[in-house]
Parts: C-alpha cells; sequence; structure tokens
C-alpha cells in the first residue's frame, strides 16, 4: 500500500482561511480560539495498488529487467524473400533491356495497371497479363541464366497459349485489343526466346488472320488502335519477307492509314514499311512462277520491283540531305564513312538497306545481272558500316524494334556476302561480335539449326560462335 499524498489533511475551516491547521483531534487549536465549529482533520486515505487504479500524482513503477532490454536492443527485421518482388523485378527488367515504346508499351502498361489487384481482372485482360509476366519471366531467367525461373516461365507459357485458343472461339474476345496484344507477346517470346524454329511463324499466321476480321483503323479509331496498328506492322512484314507470302499491310485499304510520327524519319520509315509491305506481295507472286513459264507475270513483277528500287533511291536521298543537315556538314561523298546524326538516322539508314537487297533479291532471281547484284553487295555491305558505327555499340533506346530489324538485316546480309568465305562477310561478322550489349532476334527465321546454342553463357547477350566456318546462325 501507498498514501497518496500532495493534499492538505487539515479540517474543512482552516483549508477555507488558508491557514495550517494543527490538525489537533477532534478539534484544531484554531477553530477553539475562534469559537468556529470543526470537522477536525481528514483521515489519512490508502489506496491498494492491486486495484488497478492510477493518477497523474502517482510515482511510476520501473519497468522488469526484460522489458528494459527489450527497449535498449536493436531492432530486428524479417528478411523478405527476392519472390515476394519477383513479378516487379521481371516487369521491369524487361522493358529496360528488351521491350521499348509501341505497342510493347501499351501491352506493359495494361497488365501492370490490373496486376495484383483486388477484383479480377475481364478474360481478354487476365490473359493479357499473364502472357506479359510469361514473357519476362522466361527472358529474365534466360539473361541471368536462372533455370527455375525460365522453366516457370516457359510453364506461364503453355497455360497463355492453352487460355488464348479459349479465347479465339469466343466472338466478344478473338479480335479485341486485349487478344492481339496476346498474340504479339507471344510472337515476341518465340522471336527472342523460341520453343521452336516455327513457332514464331505459327503465331504470325494467326495475328494476320486476326487483323483481317478486324480491318484498318477507321479515323474514329482510339489512339489505341492506330498504336496497335503502327506497331505489329514490322512484326508483319518481317513474317512476310520470311514465309514468303502477302503481309496484310500491302493491301491498299491497309496503307491509307496516316503515318503516326510526323519527324522527318518517322515518315521515311513509313514510306519505307510500305515498300516492303509490297516486297512481299512480290515475294508470294515470285514463289508461285519462279519455276512456272509465265513471262507475262514475271516481265510485271521485275517491272514493279524495279520501280519500287527506285522509290527507295529517292528515299535514300531524302536521308542524305535530311541527316547532313542535322549533322551540319555537306552531303557524305562517295566511299567515305558513313556519320549518322542520332539514332534515328541510323535505324531509318539500317531499315532502308534492308529494304534494298529484299527487292534486288526479288530481280536477281528473275533476271539475273551483275548491276543488280552490284547494287545488292553495296547494300549488305552498308548494313556493316551500320553495325560498325560507334552510334550502334552505345546503350540508346531501340528495344524490340531496333532487335528484330537488325537481326533481319544481319541475316539478310550475311546470305547475300556470302558468310564466312568473302572478305566483307567477315566484316560483318567482327562487326556482329562487337554488338554485345545488343538483344538479336533469334527466333524470326525458320531455318535456324535447332541443336545449335543461341547464347553465350558468360555473356548472355552475345551471339555464340563456335566454328567459324559454318553458318553464325
Amino acid at each position: 500500500m501507498v498514501s497518496r499524498g500532495g493534499r492538505s489533511r487539515g479540517c474543512t475551516q482552516c483549508r477555507r482561511r488558508r491557514v495550517k491547521c494543527d490538525e489537533t483531534q477532534p478539534a484544531c487549536v484554531r477553530c477553539k480560539k475562534r469559537g468556529l465549529t470543526c470537522d477536525g482533520p481528514k483521515a489519512v486515505t490508502w489506496i491498494h495498488s492491486s486495484t488497478g487504479s492510477s493518477s497523474k500524482s502517482d510515482s511510476p513503477t520501473p519497468p522488469p529487467e526484460n522489458q528494459m532490454q527489450l527497449v535498449q536492443s536493436k531492432p530486428t527485421f524479417t528478411e523478405l524473400s527476392l519472390s515476394a518482388f519477383q513479378d516487379g523485378i521481371c516487369l521491369s527488367y524487361t522493358r529496360q533491356k528488351l521491350l521499348k515504346g509501341g505497342v510493347v508499351a501499351l501491352a506493359f502498361n495494361k497488365a501492370e495497371a490490373t496486376l495484383g489487384a483486388i477484383v479480377p481482372p475481364p478474360d481478354g485482360q487476365l490473359l493479357l497479363e499473364k502472357a506479359v509476366l510469361s514473357l519476362a519471366t522466361t527472358f529474365f531467367g534466360r539473361q541471368h541464366q536462372e533455370t527455375k525461373l525460365t522453366t516457370k516461365g516457359y510453364q506461364m507459357y503453355g497455360s497463355v497459349l492453352v487460355q488464348l485458343n479459349l479465347a479465339l472461339a469466343d466472338p466478344h474476345l478473338q479480335i479485341a485489343n486485349e487478344t492481339v496484344l496476346t498474340v504479339m507477346t507471344c510472337i515476341l517470346l518465340e522471336i527472342f526466346l523460341p520453343t521452336g524454329n516455327k513457332s514464331f511463324l505459327q503465331h504470325l499466321k494467326g495475328l494476320d488472320a486476326i487483323l483481317r476480321l478486324r480491318g484498318p483503323p477507321l479515323l474514329t479509331s482510339l489512339n489505341e488502335d492506330y498504336r496497335i496498328y503502327h506497331s505489329l506492322r514490322l512484326i508483319s512484314v518481317i513474317g512476310g519477307l520470311a514465309m514468303s507470302s502477302a503481309s496484310v499491310y500491302s493491301r491498299e485499304d491497309w496503307k491509307q492509314v496516316e503515318c503516326e510520327l510526323c519527324d522527318e524519319h518517322g515518315k521515311l520509315r513509313h514510306a519505307i514499311f510500305d515498300i516492303m509491305a509490297d516486297c512481299t506481295r512480290l515475294m508470294a507472286v515470285r514463289a508461285e512462277i519462279i519455276h512456272a513459264d509465265s513471262p507475262g507475270i514475271r516481265n510485271a513483277v521485275i517491272e514493279e520491283a524495279s520501280g519500287l528500287l527506285k522509290d527507295l533511291e529517292s528515299i535514300h536521298a531524302t536521308w542524305m540531305q535530311d541527316n547532313a543537315r542535322q549533322l551540319q556538314v555537306s552531303t557524305t561523298s562517295f566511299g567515305s564513312p558513313i556519320r549518322f546524326s542520332n539514332y534515328n538516322s541510323a535505324n531509318t539508314h539500317l531499315l532502308c538497306n534492308l529494304a534494298i537487297v529484299s527487292i534486288t533479291d526479288i530481280i536477281e532471281s528473275l533476271q539475273p545481272s551483275s548491276q543488280t547484284k552490284a547494287i545488292q553487295n553495296a547494300a549488305a555491305l552498308k548494313i556493316a558500316y551500320c553495325l560498325e558505327s560507334d552510334i550502334y555499340n552505345t546503350p540508346q533506346g531501340g528495344g524490340a524494334e531496333y532487335s528484330t530489324i537488325a537481326f533481319v538485316a544481319i541475316k539478310i546480309a550475311w546470305k547475300t556476302l556470302g558468310g564466312l568465305s568473302s572478305p566483307e562477310g567477315r566484316r560483318l561478322a567482327s562487326a556482329v561480335k562487337r554488338t554485345v550489349e545488343r538483344i538479336f532476334a533469334v527466333g524470326a527465321w525458320q531455318d535456324i539449326p535447332q541443336q545449335s546454342p543461341r547464347l553465350d553463357p558468360q555473356s548472355p547477350n552475345r551471339m555464340i560462335w563456335i566454328d567459324r566456318s559454318s553458318e553464325m546462325w
């Protein structure tokens, strides 16, 4: 028990008059002298601490020894596993290293918007989310030699394919933007992380079928439709070149859609893509008449291809002037090294020469001539010059578009220059070996040797070279 202090125990009269009471029982001396009625001093009040009562005037009680020890010790934190942030890490890494801008950014943004949401997203959105996660997980695992992550990514991809087949059977989902973006994501996985030689082409055929059902975007279409249209054009055209089949973008109604980028390089690339789309159509016709006796159709194909070649020469002249203006120098003279004003300018030059090689290949196969072969070799050699330039060996933002264009350009130039059997081919090989920071689209062609490793384990971004007497891929 403790005594409650801090309060006077004097009688009522003394406390009212604010004088010291002598606390005499039963009446104090002061009250007796004045003849006042005295009720006597107050009794002492005792409080049992076990009752739990307290007040501000109570003396603090020291904490037990074990509580003092807890306060003085440093706080401890539970170590979180990497798996808690696995999806976010894979998505961020894939965004930075592989996929930038265009429809890829659109797919990632839409997927991340509902990632981890409490309310489940619609079926199409959920399928896109799973497709993006499968690509990001597989790519991160492959680049970091994480076998478990890579296996997990491919397992997720298999589940996505099953659900994609169900979505394509639904009339409301088969032409939705989310379905198109899902197919596009699957194509990118098969291009950069192929599961088989023909998987990329199978997805591409399905994408072309969806695009034909949708039709070209209308003037009243949303901006999302325009972004999808322009971003899928590269994949569709390259697939047409690989399969010698006409791309949906070669149709006149699809060419009427305006250019997405209004700058000089954007307009030039738009025109080059239109020419390459026509090239896929001519390749399809050539495949039908190459062994047939159809001189009329053969001459018509040669004439149209020659016209496309002249259009490319005009585009290249415009590019030279624009590039020189941005460099603030005169037009580069013949035979001197090409200087690029910026990354977009170099990418446009690479795409232009890729188109020249493709068109001259059509003409050369139907009407061989030394002049056409010389033009083709010169364009292939310029592709090697592009890869040798400093601007291609600095970490800049090209993303999936650059990687795909670069791989296809290298593949075609390698075939044109004769591989390692020619000095030009060896020069191209050296340029590719120096480009170690790039990730190439290794699955974009159906004649890749299935047994050959595609990535150097010591440097995940470097194309492996085992036997210099064999083909690169």
